[in-house]
Parts: structure tokens; C-alpha cells; sequence
């Protein structure tokens, strides 16, 4: 039986976080064939996916959209949106070009 403690950080996993929430977004979409340019993931859904908790994903989401922070904006990836009471994530078309160019 192994122990933690509160201070240690768990094991980072070797891919980005950036890229893990594309991969799953696209992976997602692919199961529901549901591909087409307005469709979204709910932000609970990919929380659950990955494992990361809805906050730790709202900040790379928002790293990851087109939003400006300081004077540099985003790459545009993915957008953001909420549905009443429900956050959803889009992948963008820059952001299936992405991935389109990186399965090469």
C-alpha cells in the first residue's frame, strides 16, 4: 500500500494538456458522429474524459481559444460557450486543421 502526501503533485502525464483536450474532443465527436463545424463536447464531459477537474480545463481552454490576454491573442483551437447553465467546448476548424496536420 503506497501513501501520498498533500504536497506531492501527481505523475504529469507526458502529453501536453493542450493536446489531450484535442485528442479527446476529436475522439468524442468521432463516437457520436457528430463531426459537423458547430458541434460541441460539454465541458463535464471532457472533465470526466481526462480526468482533470472543469477549472483546471477552463484555463487551458481559454489559453487555447482565440481570446486575448495581455496583448498576444490565442491560436484559436477551440471556443467556449455557455448553454444556460452548461459550459460546452467546440473544436474550431483551425483546430481540426491542426490535428488534420499532425496525423501526417
Amino acid at each position: 500500500m503506497s501513501v501520498t502526501h498533500e504536497d506531492e503533485a501527481p505523475p504529469s502525464s507526458p502529453i501536453p494538456l493542450a493536446a489531450r483536450i484535442l485528442l479527446a474532443l476529436a475522439q468524442e465527436l468521432q463516437a457520436r458522429g457528430d463531426e459537423t463545424a458547430m458541434a460541441t463536447v460539454p465541458l463535464s464531459r471532457l472533465s470526466k474524459i481526462l480526468g482533470e477537474s472543469a477549472s483546471v480545463l477552463m484555463r487551458e481552454i481559454t489559453l487555447m481559444s482565440d481570446a486575448q490576454i495581455g496583448a498576444q491573442c490565442g491560436p484559436g483551437w477551440v471556443s467556449l460557450r455557455q448553454d444556460e447553465s452548461r459550459w460546452l467546448v467546440l473544436l474550431t476548424p483551425a483546430g481540426r486543421a491542426l490535428l488534420e496536420e499532425g496525423a501526417r
